[in-house]
């Protein structure tokens, strides 16, 4: 069976024993998803993302499915070693190249600030209105559930705008800003 991504998804759990594209050609609205509380390759699965013009994602959402071998919240090709049928599963995820995924703040970032400045030229790390950015404090005593995302609004050298209804809640001197994958997010939905 061929599974062609042709329009958003949004189901408990997935599992894939045949091929499933997600490309340019398939793609059909500027914007995609695929949501689910695990998405796993078994035997020969094959799943193959490459989608470098539009914005698409895959969400793993926290709605307790859980797969045997992978567990919870999992996007994962699993061998099944002894069962005859049993062969190698593949997921193959490209996307825009971005030649920079990471930076640092130029500038202490304050709370309720909309906008950051970050230590490299936001255009030539690849990065562009409508990308999903996540800041991360790295001063001692912050941990991972400090961080926030937002979308990026506007550019402009090393300033970012953040489009957000939430400004900057934790105020960050040296923050690191990734670049959230084009793929992968969490909800707790």
């Amino acid at each position: 069976v061929t599974v062609r991504m042709t329009g958003n998804l949004n189901v408990g759990a997935i599992v894939n024993r045949g091929t499933w594209i997600w490309d340019d050609s398939t793609q059909t609205a500027s914007t995609q998803y695929l949501c689910t509380g695990n998405f796993v390759m078994e035997d020969n699965g094959v799943f193959t993302m490459n989608v470098a013009t539009n914005r698409a994602f895959i969400y793993i959402k926290d709605n307790d499915a859980r797969d045997p071998m992978g567990g919870y919240r999992a996007l994962a090709g699993i061998h099944t070693p002894n069962v005859s049928r049993a062969g190698f599963p593949k997921l193959e995820i490209a996307g825009r190249q971005l030649p920079r995924t990471w930076s640092l703040l130029a500038r202490r970032a304050r709370i309720n600030d909309t906008s950051i400045y970050v230590i490299h030229n936001v255009a030539d790390m690849g990065w562009k209105v409508g990308d999903r950015i996540a800041i991360s404090p790295t001063a001692p005593g912050n941990n991972a559930q400090d961080a926030q995302a937002f979308w990026i609004s506007a550019v402009s050298g090393h300033r970012i705008d953040l489009a957000t209804d939430e400004p900057l809640n934790t105020p960050a001197q040296a923050s690191q800003v990734r670049r959230a994958g084009s793929f992968f997010s969490t909800s707790q939905h």
